[in-house]
């Protein structure tokens, strides 16, 4: 199994050489949704079902389809025409169709219904760059942590870059940060001075437009954001980092899918690392866990 495995990563990594991590479309089961999934933002349900590991694991496989639910973010879910691409959306059809053995289909859930969904069987996990938050763990039996999301800094490209080491460099600056974003979480926990923008795109245009000296954006969205080739050439990101936050995937409550993915990562981690940097991701972005 696990070269087989092996070999799917090595063509969703093809693939993601590729296509371009932009662009969107629509779904082909349910809503539209918010991507940036944390806890305070999923409704809490009490559940009175309580599933089994072993009628979860041979409900997805006697079925022979695994039901993960999933919104635009990228670059870990974006629609392409009628399929689903990204970090999340690959991975996600490895572990059903090289692990499980099960097809793969995606479901869009809005993020206040992904309790809802998965009691109700609409869908079998939520994997949608979920950044853990202990009190999920009341609801949801949550995945290792498979990958780790940073907020970083963004400057313009001048001498003054050259002069900057840390955050205590430019901590008198204005800062630009999409709202009620985990930027804008970082911001406010750090006593910075900053303003809001709608999208991470508009943070940027902050700076030419003197409205802050400097963004803070994801580190999975930086890249594509900034430097050559893009439309904010003349930015820069710094090496600071101002904050970790790991990524989980959402399972039912017991169910057994989720240790069946530990063992899933535990076993492909290498070829995981290879797949964020492929995808854009900033250095090794995925946590150490205890095997």
């Amino acid at each position: 199994m696990r070269k087989i495995v092996k070999k799917l990563f090595a063509l969703a990594t093809a693939l993601s050489m590729i296509i371009a991590l932009s662009g969107c479309g629509t779904a082909s089961d349910t809503q539209n949704a918010d991507s940036s999934s944390k806890g305070s933002n999923i409704g809490k349900q009490e559940q009175e079902i309580i599933i089994s590991e072993d009628s979860d694991y041979k409900y997805v496989k006697e079925r022979g389809k695994l039901y993960v639910g999933v919104s635009e973010s990228l670059p870990f879910n974006y629609a392409d025409g009628k399929d689903w691409k990204g970090i999340d959306a690959d991975l996600a059809m490895i572990f059903a169709k090289a692990w499980l053995d099960v097809d793969v289909r995606y479901v869009i859930v809005p993020s206040e219904d992904i309790l809802t969904a998965l009691y109700k069987k609409q869908i079998d996990c939520y994997w949608n760059g979920v950044i853990h938050d202990e009190s999920l763990d009341e609801s949801f039996s949550c995945s290792t942590p498979y990958l780790t999301n940073s907020q970083v800094v963004v400057v313009k490209n001048d001498d003054e870059y050259y002069e900057i080491s840390s955050l205590e460099d430019i901590k008198d600056r204005t800062f630009a940060v999409c709202k009620d974003s985990g930027a804008e979480r970082v911001a406010k926990s750090l006593g910075l001075n900053y303003v809001t923008a709608d999208t991470e795109s508009e943070a940027l245009f902050y700076i030419s437009a003197g409205k802050a000296q400097a963004v803070i954006v994801s580190c999975f969205t930086a890249p594509m954001l900034v430097g050559d080739g893009t439309d904010y050439d003349d930015l820069i990101c710094t090496d600071i980092i101002l904050n970790n936050e790991n990524m989980v995937v959402l399972f039912r409550k017991g169910s057994g899918l989720c240790e069946q993915f530990k063992t899933f990562f535990l076993e492909n981690k290498e070829d995981f690392v290879e797949r964020v940097v492929n995808y854009g991701g900033m250095g090794c972005l995925v946590p150490e866990t205890e095997e």
